[in-house]
């Protein structure tokens, strides 16, 4: 935009002030030396103009930055002195004590000028000041921001080869590397952390995903389920009833370390791993039981009525019980379940529905 810099300063809804600034200096320099008057009367106009402009600044604040609008406001004050202050000096009419008042006055208006304007450099030296600290910063941040979308390019290359093996997407670790990287303000730390993550981008991978609870998750089911198939052979178990259970068993876990340490056992020993989450084989055995009572509950009975009842006898068991049930069931196929259901109410032992149904 060619006239953009006119209008970047300004808040969108004072776009116009910019011209109204120009009219300004237009009226000082320009309108009013057209018209054959007085100095004095130029000098009153002059002062008029600058009073309402400051007031213009002061209650509108056009501009975006404070700073701005405070300079404005003060450089127009600054001019009101000087103007009255031309305006004391005048020549006048009167005698040796006229004359005595007039310079003293001067003496005063020059000073309080002089100290204005003193104010306005001042303070226009700290705002360019503030403003090179600024440019700096945003230029460090540039800087900052250059390096680490380069150094997040190169580590995708380096850490590609990792992801597939501990199941994880590459846009999934991106954001955590980048909050990582971006706490890391100066520039030869910046780098010496990128070096070592270059060094050994496997186990930066992993010290990243670690941090975040959801890529803790991912990486425990991506190795369970690497290394599951012996331990669901001896169990006699599906995967995708152990994946499901394990993933809401890990999603229970509620502190960020104890999800910590279970990565470090699933790359260590995954069937540990599945020991140390509790007991799994009970629920899994429990819910293929309740598909199966539902599938053969006959119409006639509510299989609401005899959830609640079937799932507490089971539960109720030791596992070597219910385990030799699931195995009985299987074996004499759903006729035996739909005979035990209209018993349940009368069962009062667990061990009694491994005896119903030999």
């Amino acid at each position: 935009m060619v006239f953009g810099d006119l209008f970047l300063q300004l808040k969108p809804r004072f776009w116009y002030f910019e011209v109204v600034n120009l009219f300004r200096q237009l009226a000082l320099n320009g309108i009013l030396t057209l018209f054959n008057t007085s100095v004095a009367l130029y000098l009153y106009l002059s002062i008029s103009i600058l009073l309402l402009f400051a007031s213009l600044i002061m209650v509108l604040r056009p501009y975006v930055a404070t700073k701005q609008n405070r300079a404005q406001y003060l450089c127009a004050l600054a001019l009101v002195m000087m103007m009255a202050s031309q305006l004391a000096m005048l020549p006048r009419s009167g005698g040796d004590a006229d004359a005595q008042v007039r310079k003293l006055e001067g003496q005063i208006l020059v000073t309080v000028t002089c100290l204005m304007y003193v104010a306005v450099a001042l303070y226009m030296g700290e705002s360019t000041f503030e403003t090179l600290v600024e440019a700096r910063e945003r230029a460090l941040q540039a800087l900052h921001d250059h390096i680490l979308f380069y150094s997040l390019q190169v580590l995708e290359q380096s850490a590609s080869a990792y992801l597939s093996r501990y199941g994880l997407e590459w846009e999934e670790v991106q954001s955590v590397f980048k909050a990582q990287f971006d706490g890391v303000k100066d520039m030869r730390s910046l780098r010496k952390s990128v070096e070592v993550a270059l060094s050994n981008p496997e186990k930066a991978l992993l010290d990243v995903a670690c941090t975040s609870r959801a890529l803790c998750i991912k990486i425990i089911l991506s190795r369970l389920a690497l290394h599951l198939a012996p331990w669901l052979e001896r169990h006699d178990l599906e995967r995708e009833e152990v994946m499901l259970l394990s993933k809401q068993v890990l999603e229970g876990i509620e502190t960020t370390p104890e999800l910590q340490e279970k990565v470090s056992m699933s790359l260590a020993d995954p069937e540990a791993l599945l020991v140390s989450l509790g007991d799994l084989k009970r629920p899994i055995l429990v819910q293929q039981l309740l598909i199966q009572f539902k599938q053969c509950t006959p119409e006639i009975l509510d299989w609401n009525v005899y959830r609640l009842k079937v799932e507490e006898e089971l539960n109720g068991m030791d596992l070597a019980a219910l385990e030799e049930f699931t195995l009985r069931a299987k074996r004499k196929g759903n006729q035996c379940l739909a005979s035990f259901l209209p018993m349940c109410e009368g069962l009062t032992k667990p061990t009694d529905v491994c005896q119903h149904v030999i």
